[in-house]
């Protein structure tokens, strides 16, 4: 449908030159074109939409891997057309709608199971990141080819990919918070809970009466701190270990994403 459009866009410039029937016809076979990709778009979103999956260990979701294929197929085409400014402003709006699409469908299907929420969000869009990423590398390689050097109009469709994992990443970003905290919780439970109680006593009592209080000397607190976070080793290795286990192996996240965590889980606790 993408080389069509391509195709009939082309044709449409001879076709207005001569005017006619022939200019009808091609204008015909355009809206009709444009129409087809359209639908077939609509008709991914709703099954994306209209998917379940289980969010337990549930890895990678089908339609993150699907959805980035199609549109490189997408793209490939457009590229072979050859590209028509009026084909690539259109499949750049389908591009980024089939994106927010999945992303809205991630945080709904996460929303099922408030334990495994952060992990399945953060690794479904980490690895819509690395497709997205690998998906505009792989057009601007091949517009730079192109004839003007991948200005104008090749341009903004890297620009829309660009949106798209901007997009991702900040969502990424959001849960992976959320998911280190998780993370940091089952090794330094008694740190947060403790600065819970804080938080709560501090809000009607007074610093010197909160101490008295059996657990809450200075002395205590800083047992308990230096208990759970005092070693930054252990506790990055006991967060890497954890990690490790609910990351899907076969999509080599692991690597990709610890770097970030591990930044997280120092820079934060």
């Amino acid at each position: 449908a993408v080389t069509l459009l391509c195709q009939l866009e082309a044709a449409q410039r001879g076709a207005s030159e001569r005017g006619g029937f022939a200019k009808k016809l091609v204008a015909q076979l355009l809206g009709s074109a444009r129409g087809t990709l359209e639908g077939f778009v609509d008709e991914l979103e709703v099954s994306i939409k209209e998917s379940r999956t289980s969010v337990k260990h549930a890895g990678v979701a089908p339609a993150v891997l699907k959805a980035p294929t199609l549109l490189r197929d997408m793209l490939q085409a457009l590229l072979n057309g050859p590209p028509e400014p009026r084909s690539a402003d259109l499949l750049t709006r389908l591009q980024e709608a089939l994106v927010g699409t999945l992303l809205e469908w991630l945080v709904a299907m996460g929303a099922q199971d408030a334990k495994y929420r952060d992990v399945f969000v953060f690794e479904n869009t980490s690895r819509l990141c690395r497709s997205l990423r690998e998906l505009r590398s792989m057009w601007d390689e091949a517009a730079a080819r192109a004839p003007g050097g991948g200005e104008g109009f090749l341009s903004e469709v890297s620009s829309g990919l660009m949106h798209s994992v901007d997009q991702a990443v900040s969502m990424r970003d959001l849960h992976l918070k959320s998911y280190v905290r998780s993370l940091v919780a089952e090794k330094a439970g008694k740190v947060l809970d403790l600065v819970e109680a804080l938080d709560s006593m501090l809000l009607t009592q007074g610093a010197d009466e909160v101490i008295r209080r059996p657990g809450m000397s200075l002395p205590s607190i800083q047992s308990t701190v230096k208990d759970a976070l005092g070693n930054p080793e252990k506790l990055a290795a006991s967060v890497r270990k954890r990690m490790n286990k609910h990351l899907t192996k076969q999509e080599g996240l692991f690597g990709e994403v610890w770097g970030d965590v591990l930044d997280l889980v120092l820079s934060s606790y």
